[in-house]
């Protein structure tokens, strides 16, 4: 029976047997790891404090010099005067750093650390002996420590309530300044609208303006196109005086050489011609009824009936000769 399950049975020794060299082991190590953080296997010496209660005092708390961890707190007693025997465990190797006149404090790392045994060593060449006595300094309790920090931040929660009290007043310059420039911003505000409305007005109006520049620009167009014919017109007429007048004046300046020559011949021969004169008479009324015909013919041109009125049909006196 048990050699048919030998099998099952074969490696129960070996397992066994390890998994006891490993508890063995770990208990070892654990026991390592006490002796080394209670210091068991380190030389130390005893030193003790009396402290007048045992608020913050434990086993096992760190005693520091100038930082550094020295030894432990190895217990706490009750002495007969109502106060605390504390028996300080130090390294030996750190033995000379304790003299008569250094001075432990119960104080605390940081604000919310745990609290530790700082020394303070002294300048004086005698160390403190075995099972000795170390002063305890007085160490600020976290009340203390508080109303100091109140009585420092006092005065500035006083300044900051001064300034919120004058910058709630009323008649403060805060408030007055405030108040002004609310004002000063309605102000902009109302002069902002008025400078729309302006803006709009002349907008309006310059649009209008421009309405009635365009209604101009086509009356002139307008006239510009009635004005277009009648300066032809003129071109024309202008023409036609360019190719008339030449004539005109050629005819006229025939006449008027012609009546030279007739007051010359009158005077040259007035004494002699007296009976002649009723017929010279009639061809000088002749001539100059021929002249007022081309005067006329010249009136009816433009623009000479313009400048030119109608002339009065003024004959010559019929004499007869008796005259």
């Amino acid at each position: 029976m048990i050699s048919g399950d030998g099998s099952r049975f074969r490696n129960l020794e070996r397992k066994v047997g390890l998994f006891v060299l490993t508890a063995i082991i770990v208990v070892i190590g654990v026991v390592l790891f006490i002796v080394v953080e209670n210091d068991l296997f380190t030389s130390t010496f005893n030193v003790r404090l009396t402290a007048p209660k045992g608020t913050g005092f434990s086993i096992g708390m760190p005693i520091k010099l100038s930082g550094f961890r020295i030894g432990r707190v190895k217990s706490t007693v009750l002495n007969e005067s109502a106060a605390v025997d504390v028996v300080l465990q130090i390294d030996r190797k750190y033995r000379k750093w304790l003299r008569m006149g250094s001075v432990a404090k119960l104080i605390k790392e940081g604000m919310i650390g745990d609290y530790i045994i700082e020394i303070t060593s002294s300048s004086s060449t005698e160390l403190i002996p075995e099972d000795g006595f170390i002063a305890l300094g007085k160490s600020k309790s976290f009340d203390e420590v508080a109303e100091e920090i109140a009585d420092k931040v006092k005065p500035v929660l006083m300044d900051v309530r001064d300034i919120i009290s004058y910058v709630n007043r009323e008649d403060g310059d805060l408030k007055v300044t405030l108040r002004n420039m609310s004002r000063f911003t309605g102000n902009i505000e109302k002069s902002r609208l008025k400078a729309d409305m302006l803006l709009d007005t002349g907008t309006r109006q310059v649009e209008a303006a421009g309405s009635r520049f365009d209604i101009l620009l086509a009356k002139v167009d307008s006239r510009v196109d009635q004005v277009q014919p009648i300066l032809a017109k003129m071109d024309s007429s202008v023409a036609t005086v360019d190719r008339k007048l030449p004539q005109l004046l050629e005819k006229l300046d025939a006449t008027l050489a012609h009546m030279e020559s007739i007051s010359k011949e009158l005077k040259s021969t007035a004494s002699d011609a007296l009976p002649r004169i009723p017929r010279m008479l009639e061809k000088t009324e002749g001539t100059i009824d021929q002249s007022s015909e081309i005067i006329e013919g010249a009136k009816q041109i433009w623009p000479l009936n313009s400048v030119m009125g109608p002339a009065e049909q003024k004959g010559l006196i019929r004499r007869d000769s008796n005259e």
